[in-house]
């Protein structure tokens, strides 16, 4: 019972937004979004350069614009 009446509390509280609010939150979730996927491309070019032979991806040390590039690539497969 105590989850059914906090989830009905977050439901209300969430239609009680202005659109202008509604907007802003789901600009923070897609700017929260954006980071969680540039750390994860950012661990994934760490692992790659101190373990080649893992075959991540290019087996060395990635360039800033191959990170940039990656990192544009899974934003726009995740976030579309």
């Amino acid at each position: 019972m105590g989850k059914n009446s906090r989830l009905r509390k977050e439901r209300q509280q969430e239609r009680r937004l202005t659109p202008d609010e509604y907007i802003q939150q789901g600009v923070q979730q897609w700017r929260d979004d954006r980071s969680l996927i540039l750390a994860d491309v950012m661990a994934l070019a760490q692992a790659d350069a101190e373990c080649p032979e893992l075959g991540i991806a290019f087996g060395r040390r990635w360039t800033p614009q191959e990170i940039q590039t990656v990192t544009a690539e899974v934003e726009r497969r995740f976030l579309q």
